[in-house]
């Protein structure tokens, strides 16, 4: 079964490091656009979507969002307050923080078997691709993600798979790792290493068959994902991954 996860801030406090798009109106805006995007993948492909809010807004607009699209048995929904520690924190450690909540409080999750695929995405991007990516997944692992060295070594935090248990053994706790105002680095460039040192031990794979297609708005510089220079970025590297594959394909 695969779950996707939705994470979601609808209303940041001020002073989180790095992210430009605050106004509240127009991240609602956003995660509704991507909601109804999620909606209407294949169910038999995203059996079930949960929606996990940080800072106690109303979701009542997203709930009518997931009722129009006639997918409100498997959509839920976890609002809560849990943007109570300082904004300099950062945005890993309150993603995560959030993570691990869900993993404790949303009933789905809660009731889950180990071995269920949790599909993480920023909640107000649409991962066009990502039946192509739940598609060609490997047949096991704990996690998987992309860890990438250019042009400087991170790991894409805005989708990523694990399954119930690995999360529960690879990455619950971690944003206490996260501390921005301790690190002083991003939590992308702080988990890549991480993470590296993790998949020696662990059924981690650390590369996606696919190049994630990302729609959406920066929340760093409110740039689109798909215009511009970032979409011959894509391109570029979508087609060197698919050439790689055939050069080196999975085992």
């Amino acid at each position: 079964m695969n779950t996707l996860l939705l994470t979601a801030t609808i209303t940041p406090p001020p002073g989180v490091p790095g992210l430009r798009r605050t106004d509240p109106s127009e991240r609602l805006r956003d995660y509704a656009e991507a909601l109804s995007f999620y909606c209407a993948l294949p169910a038999d492909v995203i059996h079930r979507i949960v929606f996990i809010e940080n800072s106690a807004t109303d979701v009542t607009p997203l709930r009518d969002v997931a009722a129009k699209a006639e997918a409100s048995q498997r959509v839920e929904f976890v609002s809560f307050n849990g943007l109570d520690h300082p904004a300099a924190y950062g945005r890993g450690y309150g993603e995560f923080k959030l993570l691990d909540y869900a993993m404790q409080h949303s009933p789905s999750l809660v009731a889950a078997n180990e071995d269920e695929r949790l599909w993480k995405a920023t909640g107000r991007y649409r991962i066009l691709n990502l039946v192509d990516l739940i598609r060609t997944a490997p047949k096991t692992f704990d996690l998987y993600c992309d860890l990438r060295d250019r042009p400087i070594p991170w790991m894409d935090l805005r989708v990523f798979a694990a399954t119930v248990g690995g999360y529960r053994r690879l990455l619950m706790g971690i944003y206490e790792q996260l501390r921005e105002d301790v690190i002083h680095v991003s939590p992308e460039r702080y988990l890549r290493p991480v993470i590296g040192e993790l998949a020696k031990s662990h059924q981690i794979v650390t590369r996606f068959c696919r190049e994630p297609r990302i729609d959406g708005i920066r929340g760093m510089d409110s740039r689109n994902y798909t215009s511009g220079v970032n979409l011959l970025k894509y391109w570029y590297r979508a087609t060197t991954r698919r050439l790689q594959g055939l050069v080196n394909p999975p085992a």
